[in-house]
């Protein structure tokens, strides 16, 4: 999750000022809140853990005392209680789920859909495949990984297998353990 900038960018005071048009008695804390929601997408993330910010100060320098966010409970209270934030699922501008996570609303909906999409995807298994090829193709594209047949599984070979055989996959490991040359083995296989 981000850290919170220095200075509170230009883009967050406005969309803030856009928010405070909206629903001119709109809190401070919903405000605020709504500036670290945008300051987190210029970090790259879609979401601000309010929980991360709750009761720190921010954006203090010499020429400004800078901005205390609430404790957790208070500014869920007030979030709630605004017109400007709702519920997952809700048409509000601002989604606060129950994790304490406030998203743009934009925002929160691709990653519902990114989310929803890669779940069907992990679901969905290639229906139409030869497994005798299968086998044989992996068998010789991981020829090399065999030092001793008593030794333990060949998780390149394995983590392969798998990666052909449904339309989503994710490898993961430390560096150094194969992961590229196995996709490498995954492309020629498929």
């Amino acid at each position: 999750m981000m850290h919170a900038p220095r200075q509170l960018s230009p883009l967050s005071r406005q969309f803030a000022a856009c928010l405070q048009r909206l629903v001119p008695d709109a809190p401070d804390a919903v405000l605020q809140a709504a500036w670290l929601a945008s300051e987190a997408i210029a970090a790259g993330d879609v979401c601000v853990d309010l929980a991360a910010h709750a009761g720190q100060r921010r954006w203090q320098d010499a020429l400004s005392p800078g901005v205390v966010f609430p404790p957790l409970d208070e500014w869920r209270r007030q979030l709630c209680g605004s017109t400007l934030v709702g519920a997952p699922g809700v048409f509000a501008p601002l989604i606060l789920d129950g994790q304490n996570h406030l998203y743009l609303a934009r925002y929160w909906r691709y990653e519902q859909a990114l989310a929803a999409d890669l779940l069907a995807r992990a679901a969905t298994p290639f229906d139409d495949l030869d497994m005798a090829r299968l086998q044989s193709d992996l068998d010789r594209l991981f020829a090399d990984n065999v030092d001793e047949p008593s030794a333990q599984p060949d998780w390149q070979r394995n983590a392969a297998e798998k990666a052909v055989m449904r339309r989503l996959c994710v490898i993961s490991g430390w560096p150094g353990t194969g992961k590229t040359s196995t996709v490498v083995r995954i492309l020629a296989a498929l």
